[in-house]
């Protein structure tokens, strides 16, 4: 018989070996489950990554809606603005002070208008 210490120390080589083959074991079932379940999980993989995608995607998107409005905003805005504009131009006293300012000469006529044909 060995002394105390030789003794622990053959229990622990046991004892580590016995842990070796226990991970080997753990290793085979691990295998054992990737081959079972790999397409499972490389189609999980592939869903997050495409989800992952969209919703970076679907970021940007939103950012560019929220752009356009703002500019749609600014379009209706200069839009009422130049209606607006549009109808003072259009009025008869708007017309005739354009015409007396910048006409030339040209002035309302008196008599009523006329058919040229009957």
């Amino acid at each position: 018989m060995g002394t105390l210490k030789d003794r622990f120390a053959k229990e622990r080589v046991v004892d580590l070996f016995q842990q070796a083959f226990d991970l080997k074991e753990r290793n085979d079932k691990l295998v054992d489950i990737w081959m079972h379940y790999r397409w499972s999980i490389v189609f999980g993989f592939a869903l997050l990554i495409i989800y992952v995608a969209n919703g970076y995607s679907m970021e940007t998107l939103l950012k560019e809606q929220g752009r356009v409005e703002k500019r749609v905003e600014v379009m209706r805005l200069k839009s009422v603005v130049v209606n607006a504009e549009l109808m003072l131009m259009q009025r008869a006293s708007s017309v005739s002070e354009n015409i007396a300012r910048d006409g030339g000469g040209l002035r309302q006529s008196s008599e009523p208008p006329y058919k040229l044909y009957k």
